[in-house]
């Protein structure tokens, strides 16, 4: 009894919270709506028999996001990185720790400090750095830009194609834009993101010298991601994601 009420009460280390890539999720609405609320969820998932019995494993697209971003990176030639969106994520600190020159930038307030990592509040469309980049990341960032959503509000003349103008100008000439943004057969939107198309993609990275878009999609449970192609990726409300490498 005392190590469980040890393990709901007392807690020295906190984790930074991050966008996990693995997670547990309640195996239906109903169980979400009755028992996903704490104190009722902490106690599910304190033991692992409690837990297996109510919830499955879900894998998100971050599994496939991140080993691409890193293998598009240079650590043998470090540069000037400006990670967009980089709130509920490590990739700054990861990079600021290998020796990058990080500038993270969001929305909402950052509180991590390193040594090698310099944070701007800032909306990109609005932002007025002069800085440029060897390097711009815009992991799961995009689909959110210019939405009012639980990140905050926008402005009206915040939007996606704005902000990817904004990240072309930031950009040293043969800099590389590393863009993850969600996917699927049919365009769509809602008020938290949008789905993009292939169409789409190209469309609004027109300006740039090269762009290369690789695709993966999700089974019908999300613990499994393969590699597809444009016509393949699902439809509305399932996406898939798009991994890109645009050069200036």
């Amino acid at each position: 009894m005392f190590q469980l009420l040890k393990k709901i009460f007392f807690q020295p280390v906190r984790a930074f919270e991050t966008t996990q890539p693995i997670s547990y999720q309640l195996n239906s609405d109903f169980k979400a709506q009755l028992i996903g609320i704490k104190p009722f969820s902490s106690l599910l998932y304190l033991k692992p028999k409690w837990r297996n019995r109510v919830t499955h494993l879900d894998v998100n697209e971050r599994i496939i996001e991140l080993p691409f971003v890193f293998n598009q990176l240079d650590f043998h030639h470090k540069g000037k990185v400006l990670d967009l969106g980089c709130c509920e994520s490590l990739i700054s600190i990861n990079l600021a720790t290998a020796g990058f020159e990080v500038t993270g930038m969001d929305i909402r307030p950052y509180l991590l400090k390193h040594p090698n990592f310099h944070f701007i509040q800032a909306d990109i469309c609005q932002t007025k750095i002069k800085t440029k980049f060897d390097y711009i990341l815009s992991i799961s960032t995009l689909e959110h830009i210019g939405l009012n959503t639980i990140y905050g509000p926008s402005s009206q003349s915040t939007d996606d194609q704005n902000a990817i103008n904004q990240i072309y100008q930031l950009l040293k000439p043969k800099g590389k834009l590393i863009l993850t943004v969600p996917a699927s057969k049919h365009g769509w939107q809602n008020s938290f993101m949008r789905s993009y198309t292939d169409l789409q993609l190209k469309k609004m990275l027109k300006n740039f010298a090269k762009v290369q878009i690789e695709y993966f999609k999700p089974d019908k449970k999300r613990q499994f991601w393969s590699k597809t192609t444009a016509n393949q990726l699902p439809s509305k409300p399932t996406f898939g994601v798009a991994l890109i490498v645009a050069t200036k």
